[in-house]
């Protein structure tokens, strides 16, 4: 974890440049003894402050929303939680101002759709949260987008509950296809696109890790179509600004 935040730092300032949630591999760990009380690495190195390990923050307009989507207890392989508290707190958010721009990650997704593997409980949040997350989006017309990882792949959903968001799953720079997910906001919407690695020990070991699962992992990581990794939605969001450090170049026009 100190590791990570050393690299990420690089990028700038952590809380303000660049924003970090919890994965199920960044869970609490275990006492050595039962003397010692559970000891939290992520929020050693990401904390906001002494307080929990989600937030919500406002730049420029838009609202960022992380959530702590395994804040419990667990060997990480069961199904995401967030505490009361949490749920409570992100719920009441919402309402505070339905209409403002909002965009969500976590690291568990809400739901996973058309897998080409079983489905288990592990690969998303608590179905009841899940349904409770969705119907405070339902009457929070603001909120665009749901980001999260956990599945390795790319896919794009959108549910009839909220139609209004956009569930993004986006796959492992780690493995098979390589990349990562880019979000470009414009006054008239947004647009997703994935891009892969370019160097060549990556795209190496991108070719190798395609041999996953007998050689089914490029039909699940990639997506089953373009749409599922690029996307553009059109929507007003000429209300948010760029933060006055930075100016915008001439193909993300923000006012």
């Amino acid at each position: 974890m100190a590791e990570a935040r050393q690299i990420l730092d690089g990028f700038g300032t952590h809380g303000q440049d660049y924003f970090v949630v919890r994965g199920n591999h960044d869970r609490p760990r275990r006492p050595s003894s039962g003397h010692e009380p559970f000891g939290d690495s992520f929020l050693d190195e990401f904390p906001g402050g002494d307080g929990p390990a989600y937030f919500a923050r406002d730049l420029g307009g838009l609202r960022i929303v992380g959530l702590d989507t395994y804040e419990k207890r667990g060997n990480g392989s069961d199904s995401g939680g967030l505490s009361p508290d949490q749920l409570a707190w992100f719920r009441a958010r919402l309402r505070e101002n339905r209409d403002q721009p909002t965009m969500v990650f976590g690291h568990h997704p809400l739901t996973v759709r058309n897998s080409l593997f079983p489905v288990m409980s592990g690969q998303r949040l608590n179905r009841r949260q899940a349904r409770a997350i969705l119907d405070a989006y339902s009457v929070a017309p603001g909120v665009f987008l749901h980001h999260a990882g956990h599945t390795h792949r790319n896919k794009r959903t959108v549910l009839p509950q909220a139609r209004h968001v956009t569930l993004q799953e986006v796959s492992a720079v780690k493995d098979y296809p390589g990349g990562f997910c880019l979000l470009r906001i414009h006054t008239g919407g947004y647009a997703l696109n994935y891009y892969k690695t370019s160097s060549g020990p990556a795209r190496e070991w991108s070719e190798r890790s395609r041999r996953v699962a007998a050689g089914l992992w490029p039909q699940h990581a990639l997506g089953r179509s373009v749409c599922d990794r690029n996307s553009v939605t059109t929507r007003d969001l000429s209300g948010i600004t760029p933060p006055a450090s930075r100016t915008p170049s001439v193909h993300q026009p923000l006012r």
